[in-house]
Parts: C-alpha cells; sequence; structure tokens
C-alpha cells in the first residue's frame, strides 16, 4: 500500500512526467526495500536448512522464533516503522 501512494503522489507531483515520478519514487523507498531484503537474506540462514545446519538445533531456533514472545519484539525490531514517516 505504501508504494502505491508513493508512485501516485510522485505522479501526481510531476504531472504525468513518469521519468521524474519513478526517479522520485525509487529515491524514497530503496533504502527501505535494500534493508528488508538484507533483512530477509539474514533469517533465511536460520531457517533454510543446509548441508551444515543441525537439524535439532535448527527446529529449536525455528521454535523460539516463532513464539509469542520473539514475534512481539520481531515486529518492534523488522519492518513494522512505516517508509512513509516523514513523506510529503
Amino acid at each position: 500500500m505504501a508504494e502505491a501512494y508513493v508512485i501516485a503522489t510522485e505522479l501526481d507531483r510531476y504531472g504525468g512526467d513518469y521519468h521524474a515520478a519513478f526517479a522520485a519514487y525509487e529515491k524514497k523507498l530503496k533504502p527501505a526495500t535494500l534493508n528488508k531484503q538484507r533483512d530477509a537474506v539474514w533469517i533465511s540462514r536460520f531457517l533454510v536448512p543446509s548441508k551444515h545446519s543441525f537439524t535439532r538445533l535448527r527446529r529449536l531456533i525455528e521454535r523460539l522464533f516463532f513464539s509469542d514472545l520473539l514475534i512481539r519484539y520481531g515486529f518492534k525490531f523488522f519492518g513494522v516503522k512505516s517508509v512513509l514517516t516523514g513523506y510529503r
């Protein structure tokens, strides 16, 4: 939803100049998108099995990761902050 709002706002701001609107859209959202992608790669190391992973340890980490306590903490730490903060 945030992305749709930003692109609609930028298209309106630049009066249909698609090149300028998409450049402004990318400038606003690219840092947040790159951070989310880095976080996803980091988290995947704990959830995706590899030949070096220990199955029982990985399952324990998965249970802890999806526990109520850590889910609440995770939402505060990973991505609940709006990318639209300060956007006009």
